[in-house]
């Protein structure tokens, strides 16, 4: 038995849907980083079971108001666990929260509503 048809994306042919992240440009990488801001919020890992648990605490730089970095261009010398996402290390972060625009358009799916474009 096959699966149904995937009903069609309201979002074709945005630029997260026709691109892969490789194939983005840097205006296009940074508007998909718009909708991967929850990245700014910690995560915490069990040492028993590996599993992860996100939590409200937010990096010392995020501006919660506007979703965005204080000072995005020094942010690895103010905070240096920060974690620069490329195109290839966000298929295999598995701690970046579901909601991640990164995480989504990775795998193909569409970004929420509430995510900015």
């Amino acid at each position: 038995m096959t699966a149904p048809p995937k009903p069609a994306s309201a979002q074709e042919g945005f630029f997260w849907k026709t691109k892969t992240l490789e194939e983005m440009s840097n205006v296009e990488w940074e508007a998909c980083a718009m909708a991967a801001r929850a990245a700014a919020w910690k995560s915490s890992r069990t040492r028993d079971t590996s599993k992860i648990y996100f939590t409200h605490v937010s990096c010392k730089l995020l501006d919660a108001g506007r979703c965005t970095c204080k000072d995005y261009p020094n942010r690895s010398d103010k905070v240096p666990d920060c974690v620069r996402l490329t195109p290839e290390n966000v298929r295999t972060l598995n701690w970046l929260p579901p909601s991640c625009g990164y995480r989504l358009v990775a795998e193909g799916r569409d970004l929420y509503w509430w995510q900015p474009r």
